[in-house]
């Protein structure tokens, strides 16, 4: 009940119980008494409201809103810190302890090493390996995870020829190999460590091992390739820093909108082993996850994609390889085969190893160009072409993995933010090398047909709105 109705309800009763008409106005005494006692039972109907709205997800708010929500298996996601892979060079043997502290570029922003770590020559992921002296008729051999990989010299030789030979011998391992001519470099992904040894011939240059590095505040902090600043904690033999994958952005303790918005992922997370429940649980519990698709096989034979019977496979963009394999080890049922290009090893509670495979989505970049027209009777904004921009660039990367680009759900989001427009055209091309520079003619007005695998990437510097 209102105040008003509250106050009417007393009045009445009162006048019913003396039997004859009283004063009641405000300023009466009796009034004032009304309105004192009206005050109060208002305010017992309204917390009587909140007691019961507090059951819902839709009407609850703060601790009541974690009581409702966790009976559908859904907790509130706290702070987490940013995360980054870190290659530390310096000298082998040198220990770096936990908590030693480096800075993130162009911020105030630090991280902390989460694990002590030791630059060691058997745990590497970037070495750099010096040919010192050419001797003909020699072997040169670099040792790769036990693997070696070895370039015998001729007769007549010259360094180049040795780099070169010793550099294509490598390639085979599956690591990435460049050479400055003067030397040999090998990589990782910056992620998973090899041991590396090599002849007497040969020489090790510059060596850095991993570590993980975590912000020392929650929050999103965006960490691109080769994108960290200096070291803060100084230590003898530790030489530099870089990082050679992105970091895992963190996030901060979720509010109560966001919580509602995540709600019904719940429902789906009380279950297992179905293609839901599969996708609710790595976009809600693998720190990085943004999206995540799960196909499946039932047949009995590999499908026309590649996926063998009886197996599923996920698609993940976003979050750290191993944690996504161990998530999909508990998700997905037993005896169900994985299909994927990540492969990656998880041992169970007894000790047997299983290997689990997913797939990263592959990109399709996308070009947009849009040509406006505006209305005489209406001011079109000074930065309405910006914010085209920007309206196409977040439409289109709002779209799941395999979702196609369909041209018509760009209109509405567009008139919605921009006043003035009084017609619009828009054209996209595509291709999966981001290097490409479309021509006028590879532009078209139709949708662009997105694999079941693949993932549409805008961004504003390819967008023209004119």
């Amino acid at each position: 009940m209102r105040l008003d109705e509250v106050r009417a309800a007393i009045v009445s009763d009162l006048t019913t119980r003396l039997g004859r008409q009283v004063q009641t106005r405000p300023d009466s005494i009796i009034g004032q008494l009304i309105d004192t006692f009206a005050e109060r039972e208002a305010t017992l109907w309204e917390m009587a409201e909140a007691v019961y709205g507090s059951m819902y997800p839709p009407t609850a708010f703060g601790m009541s809103l974690d009581n409702a929500v966790s009976f559908a298996g859904v907790t509130r996601l706290g702070d987490a810190a940013t995360q980054v892979f870190v290659v530390l060079y310096g000298v082998d043997g040198t220990a770096i302890p936990a908590g030693s502290l480096i800075g993130l570029a162009d911020s105030s922003v630090q991280l902390a090493l989460t694990t002590a770590t030791t630059i060691s020559a058997s745990a590497v992921v970037d070495v750099s390996v010096i040919v010192p002296a050419v001797t003909p008729n020699t072997a040169y051999a670099v040792t790769l995870g036990g693997s070696a990989y070895t370039y015998t010299s001729g007769s007549t030789t010259s360094l180049s020829t040795v780099i070169n030979g010793l550099a294509t011998a490598l390639l085979t391992s599956g690591l990435n190999i460049s050479s400055d001519g003067a030397s040999i470099r090998i990589q990782t992904d910056g992620r998973a460590s090899v041991s590396v040894s090599v002849s007497s011939n040969l020489k090790i240059g510059s060596l850095g091992s991993p570590g993980i590095f975590a912000a020392t505040e929650p929050g999103p902090f965006a960490v691109p390739v080769n994108g960290l600043g200096q070291m803060v904690t100084r230590i003898t033999g530790w030489s530099s820093i870089d990082n050679l994958q992105p970091g895992l952005p963190g996030r901060y303790r979720e509010n109560d909108a966001e919580l509602r918005a995540r709600y019904n992922s719940g429902v789906y997370l009380l279950g297992a082993a179905v293609l839901p429940s599969i996708r609710a649980g790595l976009e809600s519990e693998v720190q990085g996850v943004t999206k995540a698709l799960v196909l499946e096989n039932t047949t009995n034979v590999t499908d026309a994609d590649g996926r063998v019977p009886h197996s599923v496979q996920a698609v993940v963009e976003g979050g750290d390889d191993q944690a996504i394999a161990e998530k999909l080890f508990t998700l997905v049922a037993a005896g169900i085969d994985y299909n994927g290009s990540v492969v990656m090893t998880v041992i169970d509670t007894q000790g047997a190893s299983h290997p689990i495979k997913f797939s990263r989505p592959s990109k399709v970049y996308i070009w947009a160009k849009c040509v406006i027209t505006t209305l005489a009777e209406e001011t079109l904004p000074g930065n309405a072409l910006a914010t085209i921009a920007g309206v196409i660039a977040d439409t289109g990367n709002a779209l799941d993995i395999g979702s196609d680009v369909v041209v018509q759900r760009f209109y509405g989001p567009i008139y919605v933010a921009v006043p003035g427009i009084g017609s619009l055209a828009i054209t996209f091309a595509s291709s999966s090398n981001p290097a490409f520079s479309p021509a006028s003619g590879d532009y078209t007005a139709g949708n662009v047909t997105i694999p079941a695998t693949g993932r549409a990437v805008f961004d504003p510097s390819r967008i023209s709105v004119t």
